[in-house]
């Protein structure tokens, strides 16, 4: 073997490394970040304008790849999965973890292949198998015993209303993000992702700002350490983490790229204990291995179906 070819080998292997770490880890710590950042940041507006500076950073690596954005005529389907996947996505989710501990959180958003799958079953006639409806029963098991106390009450909760709110804008976050992938793998987009990814998150960004403002929502004076958060979002974990997503899928294939589902939610768990002083019971993680196979089932079943419907959905997790 000659030395360039070594020094290949060597540099593809790296390459292949460092994509697994950003989906593995530096998408769980989304998680944490989010958390600290709706401490200070209004949810909407910080979703609105976090898309927009990814946008503007895509933007730029398209030019100084010799690319231009498409003609305006071929934004649509594009600009509906950023409204979808920005406005409803990342900001619902922003939102409910106001109330819902960002392991919690993790777990509840890891149900997103079932929802695109079962969308894809009752809207667009899919065919789906016995695998996938029994990962679906699974997934929803997982998500009530995880929220268990929310549903039936506890010596803790029972002076209280039902805790459902938060978990419930999480899974309505992770309903949205699945319909923007259902329309990614049935629409036209733009041949270029880099750029199909620009005008998602430029479009819905403006979407999520506007309402923001509407709304009367102010940034007001944010602490170094939650412009920091904000920042974080938007560079590492959107353009990061859409770079070495595409990167992977295209490297090592969709079964590789996809099993980030499957880490991220432990990560996100021990995140939240050591930085946040989250609690993890026996009933948490016996909730998320129940979900994640669930998960699993699904996305099994589906690649084995179709090479593209389920692995695309990961492509909208840079807008969480």
């Amino acid at each position: 073997m000659s030395l360039r070819s070594t020094v290949s080998s060597a540099s593809r292997k790296l390459r292949l490394a460092a994509a697994l770490f950003t989906v593995y880890v530096l998408w769980a710590t989304s998680y944490l970040a989010i958390k600290h950042a709706v401490g200070v940041f209004p949810p909407l507006l910080m979703s609105g304008l976090r898309s927009l500076l990814a946008a503007a950073v895509l933007y730029g690596l398209l030019r100084l790849g010799g690319q231009t954005l498409p003609p305006f005529r071929q934004w649509r389907d594009a600009s509906w999965v950023g409204i979808f996947a920005t406005t409803g996505g990342s900001a619902l989710l922003a939102m409910g973890m106001r109330d819902t501990p960002s392991g919690m959180a993790a777990v509840l958003y890891a149900t997103m292949p079932i929802f695109a799958c079962l969308m894809l079953v009752f809207w667009w006639g899919a065919r789906i198998s016995g695998l996938q409806w029994l990962g679906s029963a699974f997934g929803l098991v997982g998500i009530i015993l995880l929220n268990r106390d929310a549903f039936w009450g506890s010596a803790a909760s029972l002076d209280g209303p039902p805790r459902l709110l938060g978990p419930g804008l999480v899974l309505a976050s992770a309903a949205c993000t699945a319909l923007a992938a259902a329309l990614t793998s049935r629409g036209k987009m733009p041949h270029s992702v880099l750029a199909s990814t620009c005008i998602q998150l430029l479009v819905g960004g403006v979407v999520t700002t506007l309402v923001a403002i509407g709304l009367g929502q102010d940034i007001g004076r944010p602490s170094g350490s939650a412009l920091g958060a904000f920042l974080y979002l938007s560079l590492v974990i959107s353009v990061c983490g859409c770079l070495a997503f595409n990167d992977l899928t295209h490297r090592a294939g969709p079964a590789v790229a996809t099993s980030y589902a499957y880490v991220n939610p432990p990560v996100a768990l021990a995140l939240g204990a050591l930085f946040l002083g989250e609690s993890v019971t026996g009933q948490g993680m016996l909730a998320m291995v129940i979900v994640l196979l669930g998960v699993a089932m699904m996305l099994y079943s589906t690649t084995r179906l179709s090479a593209d419907s389920a692995p695309n959905l990961i492509n909208h997790e840079l807008k969480q």
